[in-house]
Formats: structure tokens, sequence, C-alpha cells
């Protein structure tokens, strides 16, 4: 087991990682100097790996297991929600995406960046494709 630093609030208050298991999702903390790690959550939405924070510290991107993708976490009191279930309900397709994981969001917390594995089509193979998205 390890401590993974990830993320950073953009004026350096506070420092977003996960305590990385041996096997099985990792714990997501949230370090201040005030006070200390402080554990987000124990396995919620099986949470693999955090990717980035908005500017504030208030949102949390990152990847769930393999068979829930990756997702977006409002905080103090929010619970992680797929970023594709997100999309979908604000009229995006997603058709033939699979394995959608945001990289980045940006500092005001209303836009992700990340990538997706787009299902093959005809002679062309399944790819890997990047897509930007306004979630909010």
């Amino acid at each position: 087991m390890g401590t993974n630093p990830l993320a950073i609030t953009s004026n350096g208050g506070a420092i977003f990682g996960v305590y990385a298991a041996l096997a099985g999702p990792d714990t997501p903390f949230e370090w201040t100097q005030s006070t200390g790690a402080v554990i987000l959550s124990q396995n919620v939405l099986g949470v693999w790996g955090l990717c980035d924070v908005s500017g504030d510290g208030s949102i949390l991107v990152g990847r769930g297991d393999s068979t829930q993708g990756g997702f977006i976490w409002e905080l103090p009191d929010g619970q992680p929600r797929l970023l594709s279930e997100i999309l979908t309900a604000e009229g995006a397709s997603l058709d033939g995406l699979t394995e959608i994981t945001p990289l980045a969001i940006s500092d005001d917390g209303n836009v992700v960046v990340g990538s997706a594995t787009l299902a093959a089509a005809g002679t062309i193979p399944a790819h890997n494709v990047a897509f930007l998205a306004r979630w909010r």
C-alpha cells in the first residue's frame, strides 16, 4: 500500500490523492495543513484513481473500475456520479463510446476533458478518442 498525491487546488491549500491498495479499489483522501490526510470515502463507486480537481477543490474527476468508468464527484457532501450518466441525462449521444474517463477538469469545474474508446465500425477498428464536455 502506498500514498499517491494526484491533484492540487489552484492555491495549493489542498492535495487530493489515494492510498493505493495492493488489490481492489484505492481509498481517496484530501490533505490540508490544518486537517492532515482525511479519507473521503471507502470504496465509493469502486474508485480506482483520481485524476484532477477543480481550482477550489470542490469537484474531483477520476476513473472507477472497468465496469463503471469515469466519475465526477462534488465535495463535500456529494457522491461520485458516473460521467456517462451525467452526459446522457444532459442529452449527449454516447453511441459507440465506452470507457469514458475524465482526465482533467477546468478550474471553474464546468468542463472536463478525457478519453474514451470508440467501437469498431466497418473496417475501422476500435480506438481511443479524446473528448471535451461541458457538464454543467
